[in-house]
């Protein structure tokens, strides 16, 4: 794939894996679904100075100079489509960059944002204690009484469910992993996914594009199973885009 305005469709099939441990009706379920994540229209742009969204810093230019480095800005969005009966619980997004002959350091992933999304869940959990007195009399028999003061407790927290968080920094393999949570399902469009690429003076690049997901299926007898799903290889398909 060249750096052109196309999306790329990856269509994810059910692990061959997992048939073992899957009566046969089930197998079939799975083997007919087809759900489908889209990149659409990645695009890489060369910078040259500091943004002010954060991704190329001071910092970063005080360890790569301008002079023997380049900076890239790829930019790029999910969509998720599920088939019928289907539900994402989870997918890695994965982006490899290809080395360079001779650099061992260079190219990498210096920064990614969304580095995390979280929501918040305000809980409250109640008990309450009450005094006990034991006595023990002459034939052995244990007497129980409850006395008449009582303490209630209440504690209120915050759960903390993490949707959404980048991994890679700094490396040749990077991405995103969204979760589906107790609160949120994982949205089918996701934007604004961002990050900053480091390379040599000239050389340019190609990062491979990979996902694997958790899938929720409901089967013909209204069984939930959650499955793993990989892409599924074709001929002549590629997920390599070039830049700049």
């Amino acid at each position: 794939m060249n750096n052109d305005a196309s999306p790329l469709i990856l269509d994810l099939t059910a692990d061959d894996a997992q048939f073992r441990s899957l009566a046969e009706t089930d197998w079939t379920t799975l083997r007919g679904k087809h759900n489908r994540i889209a990149i659409g229209s990645p695009l890489c742009m060369p910078v040259k100075s500091v943004t002010k969204d954060g991704l190329l810093t001071k910092e970063n230019l005080r360890h790569f100079p301008l002079s023997d480095h380049e900076f890239y800005h790829l930019s790029l969005a999910l969509t998720l489509v599920p088939d019928v009966e289907c539900q994402f619980r989870s997918v890695d997004f994965l982006m490899d960059l290809a080395s360079i002959p001779g650099e061992m350091r260079l190219p990498v992933f210096a920064r990614l944002e969304p580095r995390e999304e979280v929501s918040k869940e305000a809980l409250k959990l109640s008990s309450t204690d009450s005094a006990k007195l034991g006595v023990k009399d002459n034939a052995f028999q244990l007497v129980t009484g409850e006395l008449g003061s009582s303490k209630s407790v209440e504690k209120e927290f915050e759960k903390i469910h993490v949707e959404l968080a980048s991994f890679g920094n700094n490396t040749r393999s990077a991405g995103w992993r969204y979760k589906l949570s107790d609160s949120k399902e994982i949205p089918l469009n996701s934007a604004d996914l961002k990050a900053l690429v480091i390379g040599p003076k000239g050389q340019g690049g190609k990062i491979n594009f990979r996902v694997t997901a958790r899938v929720e299926v409901k089967t013909a007898i209204d069984r939930i199973l959650t499955k793993l799903f990989l892409r599924e290889p074709r001929a002549g398909a590629s997920a390599d885009y070039e830049f700049p």
